[in-house]
This record gives C-alpha cells, sequence and structure tokens, in this order.
C-alpha cells in the first residue's frame, strides 16, 4: 500500500493522535521501536524517525536504557466551557497569556454576520483575527465579529488585551452567557504551521456567542483550538 505522506510522518500523526485521545496517557511508555515497526510494517529507522520528532515536539521524553514515554505537559491547560476569557482563564493557572492581533478592519455585516450579531446587514462591524499563546505557543486564533454601533470606541490596544476585561472594567459590562457550536475539523497547512503540529491533525473549531445580561449580543467568534495541546472540557457545576 503506498501512502502519499511518508511513513514515517504516517506513523508520527498516528502516535499523536493516540495521545491526544488520551490512548496513551501521561506516563505512558510507548512499545519498543521494533514492536511498532512491526505494527506499522516498517523499519526501526523509520520508526525512529518519527518518534524523534515527536520528541522534539515535547510529546514524548525518552530514558536511556527504560523506554520512551508520554511527557507531562503542565503548562497547557484544558479550555473550560465556562464564562471566562482567555486571559483570565490563564491567570487562574498562573501562566502569562499573550495576544497578537493579525487583523483589524472595519466593514459592512453580511446577511449572514447581520444575523449572527442580530443587527441590519450593512451596518458597521469590527472584524478582526488575534492569536492567543502561552509561553511562546499559539492555543488559540479567534475571529471575531462585533458591532460599530454598540462598541464604537474599540480600539487596537483593547484587542490585544482582554475584551472581557475591557467590558467589564471600563463598561461595566459583565458577559452573562456564551452560545457556541463545536466542530471537528483537520487543521490545514496554515493553521498547522502557525500550531506547530502535522497537517491534517483532528481540532476543534467553537462558534460563540457571547451576550450579556440584558441579552444584547457582545461578539461572534470562531475560535480554533490547537487540540493537541489545548483540549475542550466540559464541568458540571
Amino acid at each position: 500500500m503506498k501512502y502519499k505522506t511518508p511513513q514515517y510522518k504516517r506513523i508520527e500523526r498516528d502516535i499523536s493522535e493516540k495521545i491526544s485521545s488520551g490512548y496513551y496517557s501521561v506516563g505512558n511508555s510507548l512499545p519498543t521501536e521494533q514492536e511498532l515497526g512491526k505494527q506499522y510494517g516498517v523499519s526501526r529507522v523509520t520508526v525512529r524517525k518519527a518518534l524523534d520528532n515527536l520528541v522534539a515536539k515535547d510529546l514524548l521524553i525518552r530514558t536511556p536504557g527504560v523506554g520512551t514515554f508520554v511527557k507531562q505537559t503542565p503548562t497547557y491547560p484544558t479550555k473550560k466551557v465556562d464564562l471566562c476569557g482567555f486571559t483570565a482563564e490563564m491567570d487562574a493557572m498562573g501562566l502569562k497569556a499573550t495576544t497578537e492581533l493579525e487583523m483589524f478592519e472595519v466593514i459592512r455585516a453580511t446577511e449572514n454576520i447581520a444575523h449572527l450579531l442580530e443587527i441590519s446587514e450593512g451596518d458597521l462591524i469590527y472584524h478582526f483575527r488575534r492569536r492567543r499563546s502561552v509561553n511562546g505557543r499559539v492555543l488559540m486564533l479567534e475571529n471575531t465579529f462585533m458591532s460599530v454601533d454598540k462598541y464604537p470606541d474599540i480600539s487596537i490596544k483593547v484587542l490585544t488585551g482582554s475584551k472581557y476585561q475591557y467590558f467589564e472594567n471600563v463598561l461595566g459590562k459583565k458577559p452573562a452567557s456564551n452560545e457556541h457550536q463545536v466542530f471537528p475539523i483537520l487543521a490545514t497547512e496554515e493553521v498547522a504551521e502557525i500550531f506547530g503540529i502535522d497537517v491534517n491533525t483532528p481540532i476543534i473549531r467553537i462558534a460563540n456567542t457571547t451576550r450579556f445580561a440584558d441579552g444584547q449580543i457582545m461578539d461572534y467568534t470562531e475560535n480554533t483550538l490547537n487540540s493537541p495541546y489545548y483540549q475542550l472540557n466540559y464541568l458540571k457545576h
């Protein structure tokens, strides 16, 4: 059987997916190179190349004479489905979040975006994209739409920090609810390069609408999660 991608990349992706899914848990030892070679029908050299890449990506750790293990990565928490912005979420974990504003523009709302924001088609809206990172690792990409008429003072300075903190501390409007839909997707070449993962790695996209207590919409955002490092976690209260 022939593969479009090199065999070591196929093995690397499969092991990475097994780590993400919990098939190989933190601290678990992987089968030996010889065993993996038999499992995948390849040479030990090919297996070793795949494992070397996973070690370089900080997913595995080698202990000479003992074996290869799934590495603990405590600095990348799970995303809580809770009313909490990314910055506050990282602060609660004792981590420093950084925000890079990739694009910021004012455009006219299309019919679809107007419907999502509950405004009129053609109304002015902000459209911006941000990268949210911790320790140099991009954990989330945000693609956001927000009404200009409702929130005329949004600036680049605001968007390089926390939207939630701006609305709560400056405008006195605390977000009260999130409405979201979750979609499993495969990483494109562009997203894979940004996240430092393989193309076609399974990741998650969340379409999210945030509202205030009075029912007014704060924004509509599509969040793309770097799922191997920043996973979605549903919590019951």
